[in-house]
């Protein structure tokens, strides 16, 4: 078993044994949140758009989940968490810390990150 389906299956192991309900699909990567339509996804109302910036030191690095309607302000977000200069990762960096590619970003990448 690949070591990132390994960890997939801990966590679902660990939400099974704490009788937590989940549902989980599967599907392709996306380049932009409006091809999320065309996956046909079991509850399109629960998508997420997933970033993933980092300061300008490359020492600090987040992940942000909003609503896919919405519009990420990097400058406003820099401010309220008292951050250097935000901009997106690089998909090196993304591969590094996630093991993820972009399109794929996911909050399920971050048990990834050592």
């Amino acid at each position: 078993m690949e070591e990132n389906e390994k960890k997939i299956q801990d966590v679902l192991a660990k939400l099974d044994e704490k009788q937590i309900n989940y549902e989980m699909q599967r599907h392709p990567a996306v380049d932009r949140i409006d091809q999320i339509a065309d996956l046909n996804l079991i509850h399109p109302e629960t998508v997420a758009k997933n970033l993933f910036p980092r300061d300008d030191k490359h020492q600090h690095y987040y992940l942000v989940s909003i609503m896919p309607q919405k519009r990420v302000d990097l400058k406003a977000f820099r401010k309220e968490i008292g951050a250097r200069h935000l901009s997106f990762a690089s998909a090196e960096d993304m591969e590094k810390y996630l093991a993820l590619r972009p399109g794929s970003v996911t909050p399920m990448g971050a048990l990834n990150d050592t």
